[in-house]
């Protein structure tokens, strides 16, 4: 009586195993295709940049138009006197970028990884040709932290004037002659801060390797 019923569970255990067996093949066939699908009907073009120095940039690095992702680096090989990296961008973009357009490589941060920048160009040079061969530059972190900190300073500025003449929500608030003072007196301390950074920024970041 115990070996019909033994036999009834081990079958039933086969046919489950079965079952997620089969249901995990499909699954990763449908992620798979999807991707394999997308790659296929998703139109691409290439663009060669020449650069003196890649500063670090990978292979599979994002390119970015305007802040927005469009492709990826696809390649770097390395000249006698330059560098040549291809780029695979997504072919609806073509339209955004102009014949003198070039290419920076940034840093996400003071220390963080490298991306691409494309920089659109002109529109009187006429549309961007696919395969083009463009110029590209390494862009210096420390420059992009100065532009970042230019724009705060004048951010800043502005904030400050506005609290001086008493205008918008900031000005309302600060009726008290002493918290105005404060504020502006932090404010004040606060740009001059930022304006030592800017042009002493090596004193204020220092990468130290143990």
């Amino acid at each position: 009586m115990n070996e019909p019923t033994r036999h009834i569970l081990s079958w039933s255990e086969l046919k489950l195993a079965v079952f997620f067996t089969v249901v995990i093949v499909l699954v990763v066939f449908a992620i798979f295709f999807s991707g394999l699908v997308t790659s296929i009907f998703r139109q691409h073009f290439s663009l060669t940049i020449t650069i003196s120095d890649v500063g670090g940039l990978k292979v599979g690095a994002p390119v970015w138009l305007q802040g927005v992702t469009v492709g990826k680096v696809s390649k770097i090989d390395v000249l006698s006197k330059s560098q040549v990296v291809v780029v695979e961008i997504d072919k609806k973009y073509q339209p955004f970028l102009y014949a003198d357009a070039y290419a920076e490589v940034k840093a996400v941060g003071l220390l963080g990884s490298k991306y691409m920048e494309l920089i659109r160009g002109t529109k009187s040079s006429g549309p961007i040709e696919i395969d083009k061969k463009i110029k590209g530059r390494l862009v210096d972190p420390l420059k992009s932290m100065d532009e970042n900190l230019s724009r705060t300073i004048e951010q800043i500025s502005v904030l400050i004037n506005r609290i001086n003449h008493g205008n918008g929500t900031a000005g309302a608030l600060i009726n008290d002659s002493t918290l105005a003072a404060d504020v502006k007196g932090t404010m004040n301390n606060l740009r001059a801060l930022i304006e030592e950074i800017r042009k002493n920024p090596k004193e204020f970041f220092k990468v130290e390797i143990f």
